[in-house]
């Protein structure tokens, strides 16, 4: 159909838009940053700030158990807790979906 000119789904939209003449701009003048850069960056430190803050209270909390009671099996254990949901999710994910895995 395409060889003798019909355009397919030409009718879906009553709004007819022509962007011949578009231009791409970044936010802001270039000289100072914009607020939404702003914003996003802001936001990425606290996120960064966050995942450092997670990842290391994970690892005092076996460190501190292990000070605490003398026990390495007790520290490997509170390790064990802190880490089985992050490690279980993706197969309670693939349970509840129906799908053995994100390659399937």
């Amino acid at each position: 159909m395409a060889e003798r000119g019909v355009k397919l789904f030409s009718n879906r939209s009553k709004y007819k838009f022509r962007y011949s003449n578009a231009v791409v701009t970044s936010p802001g003048d270039g000289t100072a940053a914009s607020p939404e850069r702003r914003n996003a960056r802001l936001y990425l430190t606290g996120l960064a700030m966050s995942v450092i803050g997670n990842n290391a209270m994970s690892l005092a909390a076996g460190i501190w158990v292990k000070s605490l009671t003398g026990s390495s099996s007790a520290a490997a254990l509170v390790s064990a807790c802190v880490y089985a949901p992050s490690l279980a999710g993706p197969l309670a994910d693939s349970r509840l979906t129906g799908c053995a895995g994100a390659g399937s």
